[in-house]
């Protein structure tokens, strides 16, 4: 029996939309600290998952548990006061603003003061904003619009934005999608020191990447959980092979 103690799971988990089942029953368990792969085909149902744990989504069915409280259809500001923070494909962050600036704006509980916050960002970054600052490498940049960064700066400005906010569980819906090989690399290595102080769950589609980062993978699969083991194991799956036979393999999913 596994004591590791569980983060956050779905139980039976599913949304309808107009008679098609996009999640259908869906059962997943992850452990605080890990850091979990999610694979499957476009259209196995990876991001609408990701919108119903963080509450983009209204479920139809079933539970999200966070720490074993129901969260289930909770409001999106509530669950991320919760403690869920989630990065989508497309990096959202305040272009005309400085790098310093987007940080100082993700760390601000209070939005009264947010024009504060602009026209004084010259101030000292606190201590827990330039560990995110050193972790992401963007010292050289705190004084360079977001706009002008490329796109692996992009994204990696708004995973340290996240970071800021210090979420117990971070989403992470394909964070190399566009990157060089060389931000990629970067990127898993990102990721990588976050294990452990973090629960991840990440949605990929690049499986060198997917090696680099990962611990264990869930493959889904018309919405739901197919398999669920470390990269040999999802790689040697006759379940998996079956599901994806006439594909270029699990690594295209």
């Amino acid at each position: 029996m596994d004591e590791r103690r569980i983060s956050f799971a779905v139980k039976d988990l599913s949304v309808d939309f107009n008679g098609f089942k996009a999640v259908n029953g869906m059962n997943l368990s992850v452990y605080k600290g890990e850091l979990r792969v999610l694979l499957g085909a476009n259209g196995a149902g990876k991001t609408t998952l990701m919108d119903l744990i963080s509450g983009r989504t209204k479920s139809t069915g079933g539970k999200v548990l966070l720490n074993d409280k129901e969260i289930t259809n909770w409001e999106e500001h509530l669950i991320s006061r919760a403690g869920i923070g989630r990065k989508f494909q497309i990096p959202n962050v305040f272009k005309e603003l400085t790098v310093r600036q987007n940080f100082l704006i993700a760390d601000c509980k209070e939005t009264r003061v947010l024009p504060n916050i602009v026209r004084g960002s010259h101030r000292e970054l606190p201590d827990h904003i330039a560990r995110v600052v050193e972790l992401t490498e963007l010292y050289d940049f705190l004084g360079t619009e977001a706009a002008t960064l490329s796109h692996g700066q992009t994204q990696w400005l708004e995973i340290g934005m996240l970071l800021v906010q210090n979420p117990d569980i971070i989403l992470l819906d394909e964070p190399t999608a566009g990157m060089t090989a060389h931000e990629t690399r970067k990127t898993a290595e990102i990721i990588t020191r976050l294990k452990g102080r973090h629960t991840i769950l990440v949605v990929e589609h690049d499986m060198a990447f997917v090696r680099s980062i990962c611990e264990t993978i869930t493959v889904m699969h018309h919405g739901q959980n197919l398999a669920e083991g470390t990269v040999t194991e999802i790689e040697n799956s006759a379940e998996v092979q079956a599901a994806y036979l006439g594909s270029a393999g699990i690594g295209h999913a």
